[in-house]
């Protein structure tokens, strides 16, 4: 599980990511808002930013607003 908070300034979507819980390992992604590309990811992303990307985008489609905080789950 990869435990989010995130914050929308309306042009960029920063996804403050723990892996496991909500202590774990920290990465960030951040997406441009217009054009739903990633302009910060960790060095070497993994299936945990992946997730946490479609999870998000995924929220995003759906034309509500988007939460504080979601978990994303893989598998």
């Amino acid at each position: 599980m990869i435990y989010i908070s995130i914050d929308n300034d309306d042009q960029f979507i920063t996804l403050n990511c723990h892996k496991g819980s909500k202590d774990g390992e920290f990465f960030q992604l951040v997406i441009d808002a217009n054009t739903m590309k990633v302009v910060k990811r960790p060095p070497n992303p993994d299936i945990d930013a992946t997730t946490a990307y479609s999870h998000v985008y995924m929220l995003i489609k759906t034309g509500k607003p988007l939460p504080k905080e979601t978990v994303a789950a893989w598998g």
